[in-house]
């Protein structure tokens, strides 16, 4: 008597990788709201010290300072843009080319 032949599974390590890469995005999208809500404003009603009035002549002062938590947050948008393709990749070879598996994706991702 014969053992039973299984059909062969697929490899399901191909998305370890995306765990990691979304906690990183987890980590950073935090550090880039701490820093950005921790960013004093220089003009409007919740100016407190040293505001600029309304023509904003001298605000190219503050530029450096005032938009750090703008690197970050770019940085975050292009590791989402990685996370995604990583991920359809990853159900591309899981699920071959079944067209309700990537719409499914691409429908989250959206989201």
């Amino acid at each position: 008597m014969q053992p039973a032949r299984l059909p062969p599974q697929p490899d399901r390590r191909g998305g370890r990788h995306l765990g990691w890469l979304g906690l990183l995005i987890a980590v950073l999208t935090l550090a880039t709201f701490a820093v950005a809500f921790t960013t004093q404003p220089r003009s409007g009603t919740l100016c407190a010290t040293d505001c600029i009035p309304p023509p904003y002549a001298h605000a190219a002062r503050f530029v450096p300072r005032d938009y750090l938590w703008m690197y970050p947050a770019i940085v975050v948008t292009m590791l989402i843009v990685v996370l995604v393709i990583a991920a359809l990749a990853v159900m591309a070879t899981l699920y071959g080319s079944d067209l309700a598996y990537r719409f499914e994706l691409v429908a989250i991702s959206v989201t």
